[in-house]
């Protein structure tokens, strides 16, 4: 993961369960969720959903199943998503 100085800047960041959830650039999936427990080992990426650089993710909650928020799909269209952590 590598973030470009001049627009790939995380813009939401959330903390939940000990773990921070984030959106990441990625120059082969773009845009997608990442999650840390603030170790290398513990950095991951979360999701595949977007494959474009239509936008990050942005809005996440803690609710019942896992940790919401939304996100542009391919098409570019916001979605909802949700995810367990894992």
């Amino acid at each position: 993961m590598s973030f470009d100085e001049s627009r790939r800047r995380p813009q939401a960041l959330f903390a939940h369960d000990g773990s921070l959830y984030f959106p990441g650039w990625d120059s082969q999936f773009a845009w997608e969720v990442w999650r840390s427990d603030g170790t290398a080992g513990g950095t991951f990426r979360l999701t595949e959903t977007n494959g474009n650089a239509q936008g990050q993710a942005d809005s996440f909650l803690a609710g019942p199943g896992g940790v919401y928020f939304n996100m542009a799909d391919p098409a570019g269209k916001r979605r909802l998503y949700v995810t367990d952590g894992s």
